[in-house]
């Protein structure tokens, strides 16, 4: 019965354009298959969209325009880490500061054992060094830690002893 096969020339014949078609559809998949994989990481590892952001700075008896400027520079770039979101605005805040440098004042002293980064930044650098800002931006739901939808943040930044550049010091919704 095997050379039944071998007689038959037809048979032979739509046995090596069925391989040719296997080969085709197997390029094909792989083709795809690294299409997708190139895209998917690619949707998971793209910047955040930071082309539109607006700053908003209340008047600072603490920093000059420029330290307020490169302030809202290093949080944008900062930010351009977050997947699959997009920065709308930055804004400080000085006498907002104040109330949260309070509150860290007034909860450490009621709680010994209290501590935070900020709270460590502050008594490190003083108030005068001690930038935070209000950060609205929203997320496509991508990256699994920040939700789909508008959102704020607060960034938390202290300024370098050369009075031009900025360190982070923490940032949350917290």
């Amino acid at each position: 019965m095997a050379d039944a096969r071998k007689g038959n020339p037809t048979m032979v014949s739509e046995d090596r354009q069925g391989y040719r078609y296997g080969i085709i559809i197997a390029i094909v998949t792989v083709i795809l298959v690294v299409a997708i994989c190139v895209f998917a990481r690619w949707w998971m590892h793209r910047p955040a969209d930071t082309s539109h952001v607006q700053y908003s700075y209340s008047a600072s008896t603490r920093f000059s325009k420029a330290q307020l400027d490169a302030a809202g520079r290093t949080i944008t770039q900062s930010f351009s880490t977050l997947t699959g979101c997009t920065l709308h605005k930055v804004s400080y805040d000085e006498a907002k500061t104040d109330e949260m440098l309070d509150w860290e004042d007034k909860t450490k002293s009621e709680s010994p054992d209290y501590w935070s980064s900020v709270y460590d930044a502050y008594q490190q650098y003083g108030r005068d060094r001690i930038f935070m800002a209000t950060v609205d931006f929203d997320c496509d739901g991508s990256d699994p830690s920040l939700p789909d939808g508008p959102q704020s943040m607060t960034w938390y930044l202290r300024l370098n002893d050369d009075g031009r550049t900025w360190t982070e010091v923490d940032h949350g919704n917290g």
